[in-house]
């Protein structure tokens, strides 16, 4: 799965753009020259590439993104990765409230534990 995640990173930048991985399932991706707005517009192409459907198997699996983003302004290049990690977690937490939202009502332990 990282590598289906990787290529599709590789194949959604720019010549000039540094897509790699830090570690684990995450991923960074620089983006010389480019803006607050059109950093968001990419993170939102990168995310969308990423949750095309994976075959596996017989049948296909999905994955998610959380994406944040940083731009130069916010100082030096741990400063930017700090910065693009505290906005992806806000993200993924904003993502974590909407599922719960639109989620069907849980069953009560007893009956989910059956």
């Amino acid at each position: 799965m990282l590598r289906v995640v990787a290529d599709r990173l590789r194949a959604q930048v720019r010549d000039g753009d540094l897509a790699a991985r830090l570690g684990g399932d995450e991923f960074v991706v620089m983006l010389p020259a480019t803006d607050a707005p059109a950093a968001r517009e990419v993170a939102e192409r990168l995310r969308a590439a990423i949750g095309a459907p994976v075959p596996l198997g017989p049948g296909t699996v999905r994955v998610d993104a959380s994406i944040g983003t940083a731009t130069a302004r916010d100082g030096d290049l741990d400063s930017l990765l700090r910065t693009a990690d505290a906005e992806m977690y806000r993200v993924k937490s904003a993502h974590h409230l909407l599922r719960e939202s639109v989620s069907p009502p849980a069953r009560p332990a007893a009956a989910a534990a059956t």
